[in-house]
């Protein structure tokens, strides 16, 4: 959901809100609740951060080789990125498109989870054979 569509969703529950007002308590409440997801989506979407979060490395153009260099020298001391960006973003390969409600994204998810097969060139396998692999190594 664009920026723009969140904004005028909000927009339009003003006049819900300013109603609400003169209610009961409860139903204050009820109108709040409703807003506060719009609200979280709006400021998501409006972040700084927003794309990388939501695509992580494929999100980035001309410093993607520098990005993946410094992703590779923390890995070879035990400091592990993941490419995907957010854990959101994690299974986007598998068909679970990254979202700014955590809890709609974790019931996606672990309803999807014992189905998977491992396919370790995608994410998240390839992350986590990754850091399989560090932790195999002798201690250093």
């Amino acid at each position: 959901m664009s920026g723009a569509i969140v904004a005028t969703r909000i927009f339009l529950r003003l006049t819900t809100i300013q109603q609400a007002i003169s209610r009961k308590p409860q139903e204050q409440e009820a109108v709040l609740k409703k807003l506060g997801p719009l609200a979280d989506r709006l400021k998501a979407d409006s972040s700084q951060w927003h794309n990388l979060k939501k695509a992580g490395v494929a999100s980035l153009k001309s410093s993607r080789a520098d990005f993946e260099e410094i992703c590779k020298q923390l890995a070879s001391r035990g400091l592990f990125v993941n490419p995907s960006g957010e854990l959101e973003a994690s299974l986007s390969e598998l068909g679970i498109k990254w979202e700014s409600n955590k809890r709609e994204w974790m019931t996606k998810a672990l309803t999807l989870i014992p189905n998977l097969a491992v396919e370790p060139p995608k994410q998240p396998w390839k992350l986590v054979s990754e850091i399989h692999d560090y932790l195999q190594q002798p201690v250093r």
